[in-house]
């Protein structure tokens, strides 16, 4: 049975979880109290336990007596045990004594000062730190004699200055990837001493490997050595390791290494990784050393992610690797450069005979010649739709020659069909692209000639629009419009004259011969078809190279 004298004695933690308030003097007794959990108390000064909500506890002073360095801020984390002092960004040049709570560990969070060297041992609560953040400072010398002999964390990085890193002679057995890193990344103005420690060779710690071959080729070979690894097996652009669990004897890894061709290898390894590389093909003696290396003793290849040529000339590469696919461990997924799968790679496709060849380029010229009649038949179709969606203008476009003419076109018609001019306004005038009409209704002066104001609107004018209706035809002045505009066209470079033929029309009889010969000989635009208006805008003068002219006359 346990007696309350003894809980007093053995009491470490305490969880309150009650609505009331507990008056902390009553638990000045228990001395062996550490960590006290309550919503509300009532403080005691003399209590040296830490006293905690939710998350965190209220922290004043260490068990050696001192409080929590001025500038900082201490807070012990009750999930994690362990009192934090940031001391972030603070201007600080050193570190001062820090307390040790009465139960957890310490983590000292230094980033961002201006720390130039770190304390020794001797300070005052330094060396029971677990974990030390003193990166971006002033770092330029670090031994392992100046840290926590109790540190499992540290955190040196941004340290630009830092001119000198001894690890030496400890029990370190690998280094964090980030750590290699930054100490690659510094290794041109910073010495590092990291011989003396029993690095691990297992192929998980490649990164120190890695390092140790690059910077401190002595100690490589020592650890090579102590883990039975023979150097002369181990080429030098790659790194030799362990790893029980893929394969029984040496890997010689040399993945990522930007290797542009297989390194020469000894008929002693027996598993080579070549992952993510540059290697395109393999030599001839590549093949030689594989074929023969295939047959002794068990052998494994490992070659994705590099970029492989597939071409027709390389079919002897890719048949030799498809006759070796049972050493290649991953031989199904590997890539091509151009990303087709070399297990799924067809020789009679990638070096097709000359009858295929000859075949091929026949259908090939066949095509172009039926493409180039089809673009003869359906030249004016196909150009009529390009100007309508605004494709390949340069092509659909033509440009005009009489800038300086004040209308698009001149309307000409037999007052009769007036009714049919209200559409051409609608959609020549108010649509898209917009065009200036002249007809007599708006634009002639009462009193003026006839024939005047014919040829005058003829001349002023890109084009000239004929509604061809039977009344036209059948109207004496609406024959002089046809003529004036006929005579007045002859000459010119472009087809200015545009004759909408309406329906009713039934024949060209009622025309004399020279009229007559025109409608004969000449196209025009049936009123009746479905694409009239597309073919019209199309005929009319191009609006967007007339105001490109424009743009760039100004």
């Amino acid at each position: 049975m346990v007696t309350f004298r003894a809980l007093q004695k053995s009491f470490e933690h305490l969880v309150l979880d009650i609505n009331i308030e507990v008056d902390m003097k009553y638990l000045k007794k228990f001395f062996m109290l550490k960590l006290i959990k309550v919503r509300y108390y009532i403080p005691f000064e003399n209590l040296t336990a830490l006293i905690c909500n939710q998350s965190w506890c209220n922290f004043s002073r260490g068990t050696n007596g001192i409080e929590c360095p001025e500038m900082c801020d201490c807070r012990f984390i009750y999930d994690d045990l362990e009192l934090n002092i940031n001391c972030s960004n603070r201007g600080l040049s050193r570190i001062s004594p820090l307390p040790i709570p009465i139960t957890g560990g310490v983590k000292l969070i230094f980033r961002d000062n201006s720390l130039s060297q770190l304390p020794d041992n001797t300070l005052a609560g330094y060396k029971n730190l677990k974990k030390l953040d003193v990166s971006g400072n002033f770092l330029t010398r670090l031994s392992i004699n100046c840290l926590p002999k109790k540190l499992d964390y540290l955190d040196i990085s941004f340290n630009k200055n830092l001119r000198y890193l001894d690890l030496r002679n400890n029990s370190l057995e690998t280094l964090d990837e980030e750590v290699i890193r930054h100490l690659k990344g510094f290794k041109d103005f910073t010495e590092v001493q990291l011989s003396g420690n029993p690095w691990n060779c297992d192929c998980k710690s490649r990164s120190i490997l890695s390092f140790l071959r690059d910077y401190e080729s002595l100690e490589y070979n020592l650890t090579l050595n102590r883990c039975n690894i023979s150097r002369a097996d181990c080429p030098d652009t790659c790194v030799c390791c362990l790893d029980n669990s893929t394969w029984s004897s040496v890997i010689i890894d040399c993945k990522g290494e930007g290797l542009q061709r297989i390194p020469e290898l000894s008929m002693k390894v027996s598993y080579v990784d070549l992952r993510n590389n540059n290697i395109t093909a393999l030599t001839q003696k590549d093949l030689h050393f594989f074929e023969y290396r295939s047959h002794l003793s068990p052998f494994k290849l490992v070659l994705l992610n590099n970029p492989w040529s597939c071409s027709c000339k390389d079919i002897k590469n890719l048949n030799f690797m498809k006759n070796i696919s049972s050493i290649i461990v991953d031989f199904t997924e590997i890539n091509c450069a151009n990303g087709v799968k070399v297990v799924s790679i067809d020789q009679d496709i990638i070096c097709p005979s000359g009858l295929v060849f000859y075949l091929a380029l026949a259908i090939t010229l066949a095509a172009v010649v039926v493409a180039i009649n089809l673009l003869i038949c359906f030249r004016q179709p196909l150009l009529v739709w390009f100007y309508e969606h605004e494709v390949c203008m340069s092509l659909a476009a033509r440009r005009e020659l009489d800038q300086a003419k004040q209308f698009d076109a001149f309307l000409a018609f037999n007052h009769k069909d007036e009714p049919l001019v209200q559409e051409f306004v609608e959609r020549l005038e108010l649509g898209k692209p917009r065009f200036r009409l002249c007809f007599y209704l708006r634009d002639w002066l009462a009193g003026e000639s006839i024939p005047d104001c014919i040829g005058r609107s003829v001349r002023d004018s890109r084009r000239i629009i004929i509604l061809m209706t039977d009344n036209f035809m059948k109207s004496t002045w609406g024959r002089l419009e046809f003529r004036l505009a006929l005579h007045a066209t002859s000459k010119d470079r472009c087809k200015r004259l545009i004759v909408v033929l309406y329906p009713d029309v039934k024949n060209f009889d009622s025309l004399d011969s020279e009229l007559r010969a025109y409608m004969v000989f000449n196209t025009y635009l049936e009123r009746s078809h479905p694409n009239f208006w597309n073919m019209l805008i199309y005929s009319m003068p191009h609006a967007k190279l007339r105001f490109e002219s424009t743009t760039t006359n100004a």
